[in-house]
């Protein structure tokens, strides 16, 4: 490409001239001196840095998708305002035989490589540095036409058939906002959401469900679809809970322990499943938050991604109900796996649901918002023209 669109005589010049070049992805392999992306033969690159570029070992998958660490390593002028950080990487090949004083930041994946390199007025990231909008002053509006779509869902929460909300799933810690339900998502549909997220908590710390009626008041009241969860432990309620006009059924609890019945549900309802995983210092907590297993988050979703889940609800427990914004660092971690992601847990504020878009990542499907909207933080209305 470089020789057949006659791009290396100018980017040279331009270089000797002073003029920063700063490659991004392929961009960065680009400065090279040569790399085997191409085919098995080295195809030369600008040899502005010492170095090759070669394919990852065949031990891990490729490509590298997702957001992965950054470790700073050397001093340089782009990095004064950086810290470690998390970035977006999609690739399969990586520097080699790079001179260590060029490396101004690794990254493991599978093994250590340069994901940041420099060289006097020449710059070169693996990673996409755009996908982090909060780190650079980018002009307003550049983003807009290709924002992602996060949906904003509206939480019920249900005891005794009254909408409440706990702080960290502590039934100590709750507060009641209304005796009708049916009346709060009524208010939530005619502010424009698209979805509502029930949850029977007598029935999740229980194991049985004990809200019905209030959910099929809720069902028949409105034309927004609604997804269920709390306490749902057999096949029988799953399907008279669709029968009702439920849209999505929620399993926690039941999918974490017995995932020969995940396995049958999958088969039959794919679609309409979504599985809750609620993690308490990173370990998968069940029956309604209480019980904390030895399981880690990202070995539990790496098992839901091989049985064919294709949507889980992403709960954070030790922020849930405290509005002090959503654990990104987890989120960020987990995005690569190829599953739909909705994030819950801590939302407090508009700036929470920004720094949710910018991380711009295909897996992240919506939030799900609670106290937010019941201490009136911001309306559900505002929100949706915020992330529109």
């Amino acid at each position: 490409m470089l020789e057949s669109k006659s791009f290396r005589e100018p980017i040279e010049n331009k270089v000797k001239e002073g003029m920063c070049l700063f490659g991004i992805c392929l961009g960065m392999q680009l400065l090279f001196e040569s790399g085997t992306e191409g085919g098995k033969t080295p195809t030369p690159g600008l040899s502005l840095i010492e170095g090759n570029i070669e394919k990852f070992s065949q031990d891990i998958t490729i490509p590298h998708v997702g957001w992965s660490q950054v470790k700073l390593k050397n001093n340089h002028e782009i990095t004064r305002n950086l810290e470690d950080d998390y970035f977006y990487f999609v690739h399969s090949y990586k520097g080699n035989n790079v001179k260590a004083d060029n490396i101004i930041g690794e990254t493991m994946y599978g093994e250590l490589f340069p994901s940041f390199v420099a060289h006097e007025n020449i710059m070169g990231t693996q990673f996409h540095p755009e996908k982090q909008q909060k780190r650079v002053e980018y002009p307003k509006g550049i983003w807009e036409a290709d924002r992602m779509q996060l949906e904003l869902i509206p939480a019920i929460d249900l005891i005794d058939g009254k909408c409440v909300r706990l702080t960290e799933g502590e039934l100590n810690q709750k507060k009641t906002y209304s005796n009708k339900p049916y009346e709060i998502a009524k208010y939530f549909e005619e502010q424009g959401a698209s979805r509502l997220h029930l949850v029977d908590l007598d029935g999740a710390f229980k194991g049985q469900m004990t809200n019905i009626k209030t959910i099929e008041r809720i069902v028949q009241a409105i034309d927004t679809p609604v997804q269920v969860g709390g306490g749902i432990r057999n096949f029988e309620k799953i399907t008279s809970l669709l029968d009702l006009g439920v849209d999505r059924i929620i399993l926690g609890t039941k999918a974490y322990k017995d995932p020969e019945f995940l396995q049958t549900v999958l088969e039959k309802y794919q679609n309409q499943v979504v599985v809750g995983v609620d993690v308490k210092a990173d370990k998968v907590a069940t029956e309604g938050w209480v019980q904390v297993s030895e399981t880690s988050t990202y070995d539990y979703i790496r098992t839901l991604v091989d049985k064919g889940v294709k949507r889980i609800i992403l709960t954070d427990v030790s922020r849930d109900g405290k509005l002090e914004g959503l654990n990104l660092q987890l989120l960020k971690e987990l995005l690569s796996f190829n599953i739909n992601i909705i994030m819950s847990g801590g939302v407090g504020s508009l700036d929470d649901l920004i720094d949710l878009m910018d991380l711009q990542s295909e897996n992240l499907e919506g939030v799900i918002l609670g106290k937010a909207l019941y201490e009136n933080r911001f309306e559900l209305k505002t929100a949706l023209q915020e992330v529109k």
